[in-house]
């Protein structure tokens, strides 16, 4: 088994904790994304769309995150992450689907506008395309200013909102188990946290109940496939420049 990943990128954080929690070893190959070795030819003939992670397991290529999580409770499921109940099954996959509906591209806009904007990104931004280099750019020279900021925070926070709501009597997203749903919200609530946007649920009743969620999240195992690759300078930034961007931030939520 071999994973090509990005220490600091949310979907490959997702697959690592997956791998992680079934105590899988695969051989692993990191990624500068900044630098643009997602979009060199060799690895583009593995995932034509230049993203990571991806995962090669017994010579097959499987692409795209969810897709791999699911993957690898079939293919390893000694260590089941998903519920045996159909309904909660069904449950889970609403949760699982969250990121692709939205959820990814609103925490790249808030994570270029508080944070990504004060790194080199000359080198990767060549490989995007126009709509997502005009975006980002927004983003880059703008930070929490550019347009598309607000309504991403908003409808990120709106995601936290529906977390808190299903963990108010849960201790895991779909019930008593821990599974595909949590590890797939994982890595965007920790990306609030690296960026000193924690506030957002520890000020407030109806999403407190993250907070013990996610220290329950960080005393599993599988936590391990994300603080074994946090990049300590990159989380240092990250930290540093949310903290100034916290009032900006209340402002813009303070306003519909």
């Amino acid at each position: 088994m071999e994973l090509y990943h990005n220490d600091m990128s949310v979907c490959a954080q997702k697959v690592r904790v997956t791998i992680a929690e079934k105590n899988l070893s695969p051989i692993e190959h990191h990624l500068n994304l900044g630098a643009g070795d997602s979009h060199t030819p060799a690895y583009l003939q593995l995932n034509p769309k230049g993203v990571v992670p991806t995962l090669i397991d017994k010579g097959r290529v499987i692409v795209e995150s969810t897709v791999i999580c699911e993957y690898l409770d079939d293919a390893y499921p000694e260590i089941p992450l998903r519920p045996s109940d159909p309904f909660e099954r069904a449950q889970m996959r609403k949760w699982t689907l969250v990121p692709d509906a939205g959820l990814h591209l609103w925490c790249s806009t808030v994570s270029f506008a508080i944070a990504w904007r004060h790194q080199d990104r000359s080198e990767q931004m060549k490989k995007w395309t126009p709509q997502v280099r005009a975006e980002r750019l927004e983003a880059i020279n703008s930070g929490l200013d550019a347009p598309l900021v607000k309504p991403h925070l908003h409808n990120y926070v709106g995601v936290l909102k529906k977390m808190g709501e299903a963990l108010r009597s849960n201790t895991w997203l779909t019930g008593g188990s821990y599974g595909l749903a949590d590890i797939a919200m994982l890595p965007y609530v920790c990306r609030l946290d690296d960026m000193a946007q924690n506030w957002l649920w520890e000020e407030s009743e109806d999403m407190r109940a993250i907070t013990d969620w996610l220290e329950r999240c960080r005393s599993r195992p599988g936590y391990a496939g994300i603080a074994r690759h946090y990049n300590t300078a990159v989380v240092a930034n990250m930290k540093q420049h949310g903290e100034q961007a916290v009032d900006k931030v209340r402002e813009l939520l303070s306003t519909d």
